[in-house]
């Protein structure tokens, strides 16, 4: 078995011919990249930003405490399937 920094050197040599060999496919791949992390990073301000907003929202209000009531839905005696397909 090979040195280890000499494998992590090969393995290295080997990922910047094959970045020199695809030009595009690595363009491709950074400009994925870039845009996936763009778009995490977009979706989390804009979340933040909505949080912010309807908690300044409930302040303008001026109601410190807030009370949620559930309900349970009506009980249906309906013999419809709730998937949409066919039982029989």
């Amino acid at each position: 078995m090979p040195d280890r920094p000499l494998m992590f050197w090969r393995t290295l040599q080997q990922g910047a011919k094959s970045l020199m060999l695809h030009p595009l496919r690595s363009l491709l791949t950074l400009l994925g990249i870039f845009i996936g992390v763009t778009s995490v990073v977009w979706l989390l301000a804009i979340s933040e930003g909505i949080s912010r907003s309807a908690q300044k929202q409930i302040e303008d209000l001026g109601v410190t405490n807030i009370i949620l009531l559930s309900k349970r839905p009506p009980m249906t005696t309906s013999r419809t399937p709730t998937s949409g397909r066919p039982t029989g």
